[in-house]
């Protein structure tokens, strides 16, 4: 490997390191309303997930990056794009034990996708 070409992967770490350390914005502290009752405005920003039992929609909260998973009743009617005004208890997310006796860590996978509560025993309407 030749000189240039080591300056040039330093300077590529660099800049890396740079963006990490300055550039990702902090995750939003719910930990003051996380099991309280809440009334929350944003945007459905996927499909609604049908369920048995219930609805789950990701909704993208208003003026902000956030995304919380909030479960509805099925009659509920959304769809993708529809701005909502959404009531209930936002919890952290539990983890849970599968069926085959191992612990799924769901706090993880939910904030892998950027979903960082879960909006439980909730109702809404939308515009």
């Amino acid at each position: 490997m030749s000189k240039k070409e080591i300056i040039i992967v330093f300077i590529l770490i660099t800049i890396a390191c740079v963006r990490f350390l300055f550039f990702i914005p902090d995750k939003p502290n719910f930990q003051n309303i996380l099991g309280k009752e809440v009334v929350l405005e944003g945007m459905v920003s996927d499909d609604p997930d049908v369920r048995l039992k219930n609805k789950h929609l990701n909704i993208k909260l208003k003026n902000s990056e956030t995304i919380i998973l909030v479960y509805v009743n099925r009659s509920i009617e959304v769809q993708y794009g529809d701005i909502v005004y959404i009531k209930g208890i936002l919890e952290e997310p539990e983890n849970f034990i599968t069926n085959n006796g191992k612990e799924f860590n769901y706090r993880r996978y939910l904030a892998n996708k950027d979903k960082l509560a879960e909006g439980k025993r909730a109702f809404g309407t939308y515009i």
